[in-house]
């Protein structure tokens, strides 16, 4: 139809032409196909990478500095009582009366006291004398039994009741002396001078030995207890000066290590007191004890590369392309720097390792990743 302007020759070759094409544009088509499954697959294997930018983990000497919140209370404190029952009869002071070191505080009744103090009196009198009538007629027998007038029997028993008489003495003077300290016991002294900062107990009531009285406190300094972590304890020793800042305006104080704790049942913490010595500072003041520990190489990353989850802080490390959760504690953060804590958390660390810092919100531990430039 359109083929009537070809010479015969042209006409002659169309169908080969025609099968030439034929055979070539199914060809390239599956060429194309082939092309375009070949760009799919890279495309979905790249897109199970999640695109993330990394760091390498560095090392730097650090000062870390802690604070540990504490409350001002008195160097010196006790809370009294008695160690004997009975009714108050007599309190001298009053909450906040300065009081003398051995000073008179109360006085206690207890009616059984003085009659047993008379007894044991009169009981080691009399034993005291019979011990020395005893003793005089020894001497007499004795002489007696130097003339062979009496025989050694009668001599050997009244040696026998001279000791026992001397036993007996013995024993009446530890119950005199019992029964004095008891009555001793009945007058509450001050143990040291100080304030009273309490009083418990009203005259005319009855009191059960042991019973708090009255509490008092001295004026010679205040001092803070705080709790410190194990891996803090070690550096420090008692007499050290460590720096304390109170809470409400950040003012520096000077403090000294005055006891540390080496056990705590309670907890994994330590207990550490500090005493205090500033003449501003008064009782029940929020300070803040600061311990520095100095950390030779330790681990550095910035930042951005520390995720915190539920299960706590933690970075994702990459190994052979995928990106795996580590975790980590921070001891303190040094301008874009995360300076890491020296603990078991940490061992999985190690200077040189790449680390994500960019990316991680789409990260998932184990994931593959694709690092950017």
């Amino acid at each position: 139809m359109c083929h009537s302007n070809l010479s015969p020759q042209q006409q002659r070759c169309l169908p080969v032409i025609v099968r030439i094409k034929a055979f070539v544009l199914p060809a390239l088509m599956l060429l194309a196909a082939c092309g375009d499954s070949s760009e799919i697959e890279t495309q979905a294997a790249a897109s199970d990478r999640v695109s993330v930018r990394t760091t390498a983990v560095q090392t730097v000497d650090s000062l870390p500095e802690y604070y540990f919140a504490g409350t001002t209370r008195v160097r010196q404190r006790a809370t009294l009582s008695f160690q004997l029952s009975g009714t108050l009869a007599e309190r001298h002071v009053e909450i906040g009366d300065l009081v003398a070191a051995q000073q008179p505080l109360a006085k206690l009744h207890n009616p059984q006291l003085v009659p047993a103090r008379d007894a044991a009196q009169a009981r080691f009198a009399q034993l005291s004398s019979d011990h020395s009538q005893a003793k005089r007629e020894l001497q007499r027998i004795d002489a007696l039994h130097s003339r062979g007038v009496v025989a050694i029997q009668e001599l050997e028993q009244q040696q026998a009741r001279l000791d026992s008489l001397q036993a007996a003495i013995d024993n009446a003077r530890a119950d005199l002396s019992q029964a004095e300290d008891l009555l001793m016991e009945t007058e509450l002294r001050s143990p040291f001078a100080g304030t009273i900062e309490n009083v418990l107990i009203e005259p005319g009531e009855y009191l059960q030995p042991g019973q708090a009285v009255m509490r008092v406190s001295s004026n010679d300094g205040l001092e803070v207890e705080v709790n410190l972590p194990p891996h803090l304890i070690g550096d420090l020793r008692i007499g050290q000066t460590v720096d304390v800042r109170r809470s409400l305006d950040g003012r520096r104080l000077t403090g000294q290590v005055m006891e540390l704790g080496q056990n705590n049942t309670r907890s994994s913490l330590y207990p550490l007191v500090v005493s205090l010595d500033d003449p501003h500072l008064q009782t029940g003041e929020a300070v803040e004890v600061s311990i520095i520990q100095p950390q030779d190489n330790a681990l550095a990353l910035p930042t951005t590369a520390i995720m915190r989850s539920a299960e706590g802080l933690s970075v994702f490390r990459l190994t052979d392309g995928r990106a795996h959760r580590v975790p980590v504690a921070v001891s303190q953060i040094k301008g874009e720097l995360a300076i890491l804590a020296p603990t078991p958390d940490t061992v999985a660390l190690t200077a040189g390792d790449t680390v994500v810092y960019a990316g991680l919100t789409r990260l998932t531990d184990g994931d593959l990743v694709e690092v950017l430039p």
